[in-house]
Parts: structure tokens; C-alpha cells; sequence
């Protein structure tokens, strides 16, 4: 399982390292610690609020299992991560079932 969980991550190095080192930060800012995280290009330019911000007060608030403050800061963060954590099983998926037949083909 950890040969198979190993090729996968190395298959997919640049979308996983960048969720990692997203998570990283998340965690880092949520021990006290002064990470900075990118503020919102579109607020910044227009003075609107799209429709991502807040999703890093609200991956964090996540992190600490404060589900309320989540829906609070942007009530799309579940409509966003239930797609991303389907896409990525379903991809493990695929991926798991080319290896499989991958390494059955040379016994």
C-alpha cells in the first residue's frame, strides 16, 4: 500500500506539494504563528468581495473543528471541498487500478 501510495504522490508532486505547503501555512497561522497568506487580487482591485474570500479564515476555522465560524467566514468552503476531495479519491482511484494492471502485467 505504501509503494502504491508513494507512485501516486509522485505521479501528482505539484498539486499535492502545493496543498501540503497550503496546509502548512494554514496550521502554522493557527499556532499563533505570523504566516502570511495571500489576500483576495479581486478585492484588492474592485472593493468587492469575491466568491473565494474568506476561505482561508475558513479552512482554518475547519482545522480547529469550528464548523459554525466555517459556514460564517464563506458557506461555499463545503461546496468547494466536497468536489476536491471526491476528485481526489476518484483520481487515487483510477490511479490505483492502472498500477494494479501495470504490475500485473510484468509477473
Amino acid at each position: 500500500m505504501m509503494k502504491l501510495l508513494w507512485a501516486y504522490f509522485r505521479q501528482n508532486y505539484i498539486i499535492y506539494g502545493l496543498a501540503g505547503l497550503y496546509l502548512l501555512a494554514l496550521v502554522l497561522n493557527n499556532l499563533g504563528l505570523d504566516i502570511w497568506l495571500p489576500s483576495c487580487l479581486v478585492t484588492y482591485f474592485t472593493g468587492y468581495e469575491c466568491l473565494g474570500c474568506g476561505l482561508n479564515r475558513a479552512a482554518m476555522a475547519l482545522l480547529s473543528g469550528d464548523i459554525e465560524a466555517a459556514l460564517v467566514y464563506n458557506p461555499l468552503i463545503f461546496l468547494y471541498l466536497l468536489p476536491g476531495l471526491a476528485w481526489a479519491g476518484y483520481d487515487f482511484y483510477k490511479f490505483n487500478l492502472n498500477y494494479n494492471l501495470q504490475t500485473n502485467e510484468k509477473h
